[in-house]
């Protein structure tokens, strides 16, 4: 199970990621009250995993997985295979970051991706 510095470090990461891109937080005020909304859901007391072999997100649903091979906490989605007549009732994993593999990957447990707090009123 992923600990909660491993969410925590992710979500810092994913927070920094933004930086140089449109809409990224100008004063220090501003990042402050982003950072804290994204960190904010994660040091909730209901948070449980829960195990893929119990049940499995809806497909193309964005959660948060645990990789049990060492990558940590990922930001993913089921995606289901296609074949000319439709579903085939195969899938795999699709992470928001480019390289990780589905077969690289071991994940036993998921979580549903926090919602955003509400922006405050201007």
């Amino acid at each position: 199970m992923a600990t909660m510095k491993q969410l925590v470090e992710s979500e810092i990461s994913d927070f920094f990621a933004i930086f140089g891109s449109p809409g990224e937080p100008v004063t220090i005020e501003e990042a402050q009250k982003t950072l804290l909304s994204r960190i904010s859901p994660l040091l909730s007391t209901d948070m449980a995993w829960i195990k893929c072999a119990e049940r499995l997100p809806e497909t193309h649903e964005q959660v948060l997985v645990n990789d049990l091979n060492g990558e940590g906490v990922l930001i993913a989605w089921r995606a289901e295979w296609q074949s000319v007549s439709g579903p085939t009732g195969k899938w795999q994993w699709v992470f928001q970051i480019e390289g990780i593999e589905h077969d690289d990957v071991r994940i036993e447990e998921w979580l549903p991706y926090p919602s955003p707090s509400p922006s405050p009123s201007a």
